[in-house]
């Protein structure tokens, strides 16, 4: 999607594969920093990630056994 912004300003660029593998690599790059540094001090994103995942299983649980 950022590609495309940049095309849309700038009809003239074309990306290229090496493009979609440094954004690919970027975001990588700061969620792998977040993990690292941000997680531990906010321990709530665990804990509202299990209370969204809980009742999406047990609703899929449900849907399968009937």
């Amino acid at each position: 999607m950022l590609l495309s912004i940049i095309s849309f300003y700038l009809p003239s660029y074309m990306p290229e594969a090496w493009h979609y593998f440094l954004v690919y690599q970027a975001i990588h790059l700061v969620l792998f920093i977040y993990n690292l540094f941000a997680l531990v001090k906010t321990p709530w994103v665990h804990n509202l990630g299990r209370k969204m995942l809980l009742p999406k299983l047990s609703i899929s649980a449900d849907a399968d056994s009937s």
